[in-house]
């Protein structure tokens, strides 16, 4: 309940604390959003979507989703490449 200084072990443990926080949440972004559209793959959708519903059951909120398919992308990337296929997803 009193200001008081950080000794020097005090400092670095929680720089150290600071690193690991950082690192972890790296490791869940990178987990978690697909690394060529930013958007969240399946375990970042099933982890997103189960906070979602749950907010929604919370707060008495209807919920929906809403689902789309890319047609034919396959014959995108065989006519034009996939580096044209990276294009389209993005």
């Amino acid at each position: 309940d009193k200001p008081r200084s950080f000794s020097k072990d005090d400092e670095d443990a929680l720089e150290d604390l600071g690193k690991i926080v950082a690192e972890e949440l790296l490791s869940i972004q990178q987990n978690t959003l697909d690394a060529l559209t930013g958007i969240s793959n399946r375990r970042g959708f099933e982890l997103l979507a189960n906070k979602t519903l749950a907010y929604g059951d919370r707060l008495d909120f209807a919920t929906c989703l809403i689902f789309f398919d890319l047609d034919y992308f396959k014959a995108i990337n065989d006519n034009f490449g996939h580096e044209e296929g990276d294009t389209a997803l993005r």
